[in-house]
């Protein structure tokens, strides 16, 4: 297999979920606009991954924009009681946060090239967390589906790494995940929430989403790591 596109040093970087500005991805874009690297991020309801149309758009993007890398920073969250979700709930998280990521692994598999991938996974893969059972056992999912994915396509030329962030300060998710912290677990005000929370973080702060970019971008994106298999955690020592 040949490698992507690559040319002295600049990478072509597919970024999916990276068309949210307040997401993990947008900040992966912005960063690597900024270290001179070329980017392409189509829009949700342009692209979902998990159904058939969507793997068809995937291919004609793949084919117009030749990237050599390949970010799946998509993800979605509905926090229940165990006792409480419904397998429709279920299903549609397992569906976004693994499923979409196999998919999109069958479609690079399918150009006949290899690519740097990385996928954006979350601590949530081993820290148990009360009104998360699907999130928590998606993302573990998703962990094992990036190492046996590259342990498929060990000496082929490919890169499958994961980055696991914990909580990140000001995106859609975390908003989501705030607000709905405050209802299911009856916590009075949001600085009790807050207080909760921070209780075991060394840094008594969220991660910025750049701060999570800068990883993706210098280190697991890098032309210059050689490494595969690997889950990177980011979460202030949480």
């Amino acid at each position: 297999m040949d490698q992507g596109t690559e040319v002295d040093g600049v990478r072509r970087v597919l970024v999916l979920g990276g068309a949210t500005e307040d997401s993990i991805g947008h900040a992966i874009v912005m960063r690597l606009n900024e270290l001179g690297h070329k980017t392409e991020a189509p829009e949700p309801d342009l692209l979902d991954v998990t159904t058939v149309s969507g793997y068809n758009s995937l291919m004609e993007l793949l084919a117009f924009f030749r990237p050599d890398s390949v970010v799946y920073s998509v993800g979605v969250n509905e926090l229940e009681w165990s006792h409480s979700i419904e397998r429709e709930s279920f299903d549609r998280i397992m569906g976004v946060n693994v499923w979409g990521f196999i998919n999109v692994m069958k479609a690079l598999q399918a150009t006949g090239l290899s690519y740097s991938v990385l996928a954006l996974t979350s601590d949530a893969a081993y820290r148990a967390m009360r009104t998360s059972i699907a999130y928590c056992a998606s993302k573990a999912a998703l962990d094992m589906a990036i190492r046996v994915a590259s342990r498929e396509l060990a000496g082929e030329g490919w890169r499958v790494n994961g980055l696991a962030p914990g909580k990140v300060d000001g995106t859609g998710m975390t908003r989501y995940v705030d607000a709905r912290v405050m209802e299911i677990r009856h916590f009075e005000t949001a600085e009790e929430a807050e207080r909760y929370e921070m209780a075991g973080n060394p840094l008594r702060r969220k991660l910025s989403a750049d701060e999570v970019a800068i990883v993706a971008c210098e280190v697991l994106l890098s032309s210059a790591m050689g490494w595969t298999g690997d889950i990177v955690t980011v979460n202030g020592g949480r």
